[in-house]
């Protein structure tokens, strides 16, 4: 039986098999939305994480959106975006 194309997909990007469950893939893009961005930069920078691991495969993505209730997070994820030397957005 032939593979799925996430099959495939994840067969060209392994880079190890640690355990039978757990797999390490190399990445070709990061994707980053305007809601989610500011909450993973201040979780990873509570942990002392400090850098970006190559700011050519990180692509941001920023709306013009407003949810009711909910403070505008376009500013938090443009500013850690440039202050990290991210460009695409």
């Amino acid at each position: 039986m032939g593979k799925t194309i996430a099959e495939k997909i994840f067969a060209a990007h392994l880079r190890d098999t640690p355990t039978p469950e757990n797999v390490i893939l190399d990445i070709d893009v990061v994707m980053c939305h305007e809601i989610t961005t500011p909450i993973a930069i201040t979780d990873l920078e509570a942990r002392g994480m400090d850098r970006v691991f190559d700011t050519s495969k990180i692509k941001a993505v920023i709306t013009m959106s407003r949810l009711p209730r909910i403070p505008r997070p376009q500013p938090r994820a443009r500013s850690s975006a440039t202050g990290h030397g991210v460009t695409r957005f």
